[in-house]
């Protein structure tokens, strides 16, 4: 997949058009995708007020949590999933959370967002940071009716970055249905939500120990790494260990012909 700088150029903008929490009493694993459409919500630092998520709820057991905040979704992503998979009912006016998320927006996909992307709720002083793409678990196959495999819905949104991508909060405050996220700052037009999903996770197996798949060059993964606000869960510590997982691989491999 060839990767383009996204442009510096202002106003990028996108329309809040379903916001979701997760019900109280629904915190086990069977139940982690169920939802309930709010008309507004608070976000917090660790998540959206009255969203039973456990991280949420135990932030001093979770590592990450301010990483993974609130989790948005794109109609723009959903309009691709719809194409590649007409089995999975999307709700075209206002989503059912089908990823599990907290926001979904009319539009901006994986490739028009980039990490340390700054959204100012407008008229409101909330605003959110743009720190990782979503990494699906194997719950998404299930929730959607889905096929598990190469595939499937997972491995798909997985390697082509169609999960959707987390929010830092910044600045805590009120989010409804109806506002607008607009972009006032872009420290890393460079490096999309899309560009960075795709070298770590874009040639992924579906082997959890092959998931990780870092395809970029030295000088790309070291970038990487000095990204300030990238996510440390599930990317710079990802990014980070490729050497030693390529180690791991390479002694396996050679074990496994002795």
């Amino acid at each position: 997949k060839t990767v383009f700088a996204v442009s510096m150029e202002l106003p990028v903008s996108a329309k809040v058009v379903a916001l979701f929490v997760r019900p109280k009493g629904t915190t086990k694993l069977g139940d982690s995708f169920q939802r309930e459409a709010r008309d507004q919500v608070d976000v917090r630092r660790f998540g959206v007020a009255g969203s039973s998520d456990y991280q949420t709820e135990n932030p001093e057991k979770c590592r990450g949590v301010d990483e993974r905040a609130v989790l948005c979704q794109s109609m723009a992503h959903y309009a691709e999933i719809r194409r590649r998979f007409p089995q999975v009912e999307v709700d075209q006016a206002h989503g059912k959370a089908l990823f599990g998320e907290n926001m979904l927006l009319d539009q901006l996909a994986a490739e028009d967002v980039c990490i340390g992307d700054v959204f100012q709720v407008t008229g409101r002083r909330t605003r959110l940071e743009v720190c990782s793409p979503r990494r699906p678990c194997n719950s998404i196959d299930v929730k959607n009716h889905v096929a598990p495999g190469l595939d499937g819905l997972r491995h798909y949104s997985l390697t082509d970055v169609r999960a959707g991508w987390f929010f830092r909060v910044l600045v805590e405050g009120p989010v409804a249905v109806g506002d607008s996220l607009c972009l006032v700052e872009r420290p890393h037009p460079q490096w999309s939500v899309h560009r960075v999903g795709s070298l770590l996770y874009g040639k992924a197996k579906l082997n959890y120990d092959e998931r990780t798949m870092w395809s970029g060059t030295e000088d790309e993964r070291l970038e990487a790494l000095r990204l300030p606000q990238l996510a440390e869960c599930e990317y710079k510590e990802e990014i980070r260990e490729w050497p030693a997982i390529c180690a791991r691989r390479a002694q396996a491999a050679a074990a496994a012909a002795a």
